[in-house]
């Protein structure tokens, strides 16, 4: 019972903290929250690791959503303790002897009313102190505030659209490609059951294929790869790429860019992206081992790629 009594102060202090102060700290511990199980999840199938981002991603838009747009709750007190007590003394006053009948042990009147005045005083000295005007710094703060965040958030996202306009123009500088290798990677896709099939590209400005787009979904292969020599490459190449396609890696990577984007000045927020992108990684590897039935031979397709 004690333990519960002494968190009132520390629940008085944060119901008192502005709105935004209230949302950041729900954002630390929802971030906190993921990163704990992340590690605690380390030696764990990073399925697991996966469902937890993506589950944070929803968790804080959920937060978000209910801290902004909800109707806050409201509660109302209808008498004050300073009302209990002009009631208190008004009703000891009507009932307090007077005339022939008074004793003279009893305090007079003025004695008892004293308190009240007393408390009165004090809540007025009070209503003058907190009713005090702020300082000019003290009322442009939070302006000063949301100009550095929004500065922050339009640089980040100016770096982010170079980086789109980067892979649009790889996409449109690539040729497709037909033949054995575009039948290879249609397999594929309909061997792991996904309807909406990548174009396969070839590009010579990437040196390792690399799968981008959201609507249209292209698949960007080096040149090299293309050689009959590495036919025997392209199932487990393919089915990594397809794994990521399947999973939606590309849609919720980029959701989670957006919000590092906008809590660029969270710690736990910076490298979140990057943790959902190593575990999405994982989950395609182990997928594409067991396409093709033999890790090793996988491992080594992954070397041979990498050079």
């Amino acid at each position: 019972m004690n333990g519960i009594s002494s968190l009132g102060p520390w629940l008085e202090q944060f119901v008192a903290l502005p709105a935004v102060a209230i949302l950041l700290v729900k954002v630390s511990m929802l971030l906190a929250s993921a990163w704990l199980a992340h590690a605690l999840l380390w030696r764990a199938n990073p399925r697991w690791r996966v469902l937890v981002w993506r589950g944070s991603v929803v968790g804080l838009l959920l937060v978000t959503f209910l801290h902004t747009l909800a109707p806050p709750l409201e509660f109302r007190v209808v008498t004050t303790s300073l009302e209990i007590a002009n009631d208190s003394t008004a009703d000891f006053a009507s009932s307090f002897p007077t005339g022939d009948f008074a004793d003279p042990r009893m305090p007079s009147l003025p004695e008892t009313l004293a308190i009240d005045e007393t408390a009165t005083a004090l809540a007025e000295a009070a209503t003058v102190a907190t009713s005090k005007p702020l300082g000019p710094i003290a009322q442009g703060w939070p302006w000063i505030i949301l100009a550095v965040w929004s500065g922050g958030c339009l640089c980040c996202f100016f770096r982010m659209a170079l980086g789109l306009n980067r892979i649009r123009s790889l996409v449109s500088g690539s040729q497709s490609v037909r033949g054995g290798a575009s039948i290879a990677l249609d397999r594929v896709a309909d061997d792991l059951a996904v309807v909406t099939k990548p174009r396969l590209r070839v590009s010579s400005q990437v040196s390792a294929p690399v799968l981008c787009g959201l609507s249209h979904t292209a698949l960007l292969v080096p040149s090299r790869m293309l050689q009959p020599s590495r036919a025997n490459q392209w199932p487990a190449v393919f089915a990594h790429e397809i794994s990521h396609l399947r999973s939606r890696d590309l849609g919720w990577n980029l959701l989670l860019h957006v919000i590092s984007i906008l809590l660029w000045f969270h710690p736990l927020a910076w490298f979140a992206r990057a943790a959902h992108a190593s575990v999405c990684e994982s989950v395609s590897d182990a997928v594409a081992a067991g396409y093709i039935g033999d890790v090793r031979s996988y491992s080594q397709t992954l070397a041979q790629v990498a050079l």
